[in-house]
């Protein structure tokens, strides 16, 4: 049974990133998120890929970006189906509850 990924593609957000899932070619064994910044512009992107593309000098968004002058490139990789879920809006939200809860202990006091 092949990996299953998420895939999508956006120049906006991850939230735009519309994603679908799909089954990896045999030798695609990590599911990757990639994300890049060059100028006023931004690269949102999760596909399957190899090990190798976990390295960000290898990794062909990256690449890309680094050819246009990119400020920014983040690769994250993970084995297992649907690992490449996540998005920068859980970890936000992640962030906005621990202060929430911060305030409310400090409130208490």
């Amino acid at each position: 049974m092949s990996l299953e990924c998420y895939k999508c593609s956006s120049l906006t957000s991850w939230d735009e990133c519309k994603q679908e899932k799909i089954a990896c070619p045999g030798v695609l064994d990590r599911c990757i998120k990639a994300y890049a910044k060059y100028g006023d512009t931004e690269r949102f992107q999760k596909y399957c890929g190899i090990e190798a593309r976990c390295d960000k000098d290898i990794n062909p968004t990256c690449k890309l970006a680094e050819a246009v002058g990119a400020s920014e490139c983040t690769v994250d990789c993970c084995e297992g189906d649907l690992c490449n879920a996540g998005s920068t809006a859980g970890i936000s939200g992640m962030v906005m509850m621990a202060c929430a809860v911060v305030v409310l202990v400090f409130l208490k006091a």
